[in-house]
């Protein structure tokens, strides 16, 4: 799977979570702690199955009661 393919799929699973478009974008454009402060975008390039988990983890995450 391409990084391209793999960014819509996990920015399906981003708007269920948060919701809203901008903040999808936002996450991808900020640093982020889980990944030693890089932003998701440059990470996406060079460990993409990194953020990939981290999405899908944070999706099991959110879907607890």
């Amino acid at each position: 799977m391409s990084n391209i393919t793999l960014k819509q799929r996990l920015d399906g699973l981003l708007f269920a979570m948060l919701g809203d478009a901008e903040l999808v974008e936002r996450w991808w454009h900020r640093p982020n702690q889980n990944f030693d402060g890089a932003l998701p975008m440059d990470v996406l390039v060079v460990q993409p199955e990194r953020v990939r988990d981290h999405v899908l983890d944070s999706c099991r995450l959110a879907g607890r009661d």
